[in-house]
């Protein structure tokens, strides 16, 4: 349980990150080797909807990305186990050392204010999931420990205040370190 328990202060404590303090819901949890579990907390106090579809996302995760030692992946698709757009999961294997396979995935996910879409705050009244904003199917945010410009640059270019979710996502990842 200790993945989740330092969720919500460890998301405060990012410079730059917004979603503590103005948004909160967030979730994470430690999956085992097929991404079956139960996530371990939800920082937002909101049980449920921000948790239940953890493990459908990284499954997914699992499924669509191969990966290797420091790749984080990262989807909002709610067709992938997501909630809805503004609902962001980063998800990370974990190595034993000298293994070839992970062990296990830690993922979390957060609410980000701004995912694009017609309104700011990321809150539409959508008619539907096109309207809410940027959807990311299950594609890599880090390879090797590196980031991925061209993802990056995607999720930041659709975001009214990049910087924002730039420090959102620097959240997220040390989240699951």
């Amino acid at each position: 349980k200790a993945v989740g328990f330092g969720l919500g202060p460890a998301v405060a404590t990012i410079p730059g990150s917004r979603v503590h303090d103005e948004i909160l819901p967030a979730s994470a949890g430690a999956h085992g080797p097929v991404g079956v579990s139960r996530p371990t907390n939800n920082a937002g106090g909101l049980e449920g909807g921000m948790t239940n579809g953890l493990p459908l996302s990284v499954r997914a995760a699992i499924d669509r990305v191969p990966m290797q030692a420091g790749d984080v992946v990262v989807l909002n698709d709610p067709y992938a186990g997501g909630t809805h757009l503004p609902d962001v999961t980063v998800v990370t294997p974990v190595f034993m050392p000298g293994a070839r396979t992970p062990c296990a995935y830690v993922a979390n996910r957060a609410h980000h204010a701004d995912i694009g879409g017609a309104t700011p705050g990321s809150m539409p009244l959508a008619t539907d999931v096109y309207q809410e904003g940027l959807r990311l199917p299950p594609v890599r945010l880090m390879r090797h420990g590196a980031p991925v410009p061209e993802v990056w640059e995607v999720f930041l270019a659709n975001a009214r205040v990049p910087d924002e979710r730039r420090g959102d996502f620097r959240a997220q990842l040390a989240v699951n370190r």
